[in-house]
């Protein structure tokens, strides 16, 4: 264990803290993911999502795109059938990141996965899509397809 990793029930009380859900929690645990300090807080306004944005930023290595795909994770199983937009702005490095993501998190839970097209199929449905764009008008490619959550 690092020295910024916490124990399993420094985890729980940060976790209880921060106002995650039991159910949030629990998928965490079912996909081995524990979220560090920073993340948490990105997950508890998550958790509190009304519809609106939720951002989270910060230096290189501070764990956004692990964060956000875990979360990802959560609404994919939450939501039965929802289409998710995991958006990059390099195709290739974004293929690469969901693939390593998907192994990582998706181990335990049932899911198809197309390599060529990085597309992330749950059993209950849920789409996990990679997508990408290099210049403004890349985004184009996305209009009028409706998606239940867009990770940036």
């Amino acid at each position: 264990m690092s020295s910024t990793a916490m124990s399993s029930k420094q985890y729980l009380a940060a976790a209880h803290r921060a106002g995650l859900s039991r159910a949030m929690v629990q998928t965490f645990a079912q996909i081995g993911y524990q979220p560090q300090p920073k993340q948490l807080k990105f997950h508890a306004l998550c958790g509190r999502m009304d519809g609106n944005e939720v951002g989270y930023g910060g230096a290189r290595g501070g764990g956004k795109t692990a964060a956000t795909f875990a979360q990802a994770i959560v609404f994919a199983l939450r939501y039965p059938g929802i289409k998710i937009l995991f958006l990059r702005k390099i195709g290739v490095a974004g293929k690469n990141s969901l693939d390593d993501l998907r192994k990582r998190f998706l181990g335990r839970v049932r899911h198809k996965y197309n390599q060529t097209s990085g597309l992330i199929v749950l059993s209950n449905g849920s789409r996990i899509e990679n997508g990408y764009f290099s210049k403004p008008g890349d985004i184009d490619r996305y209009q009028g397809i409706e998606y239940g959550l867009i990770i940036i």
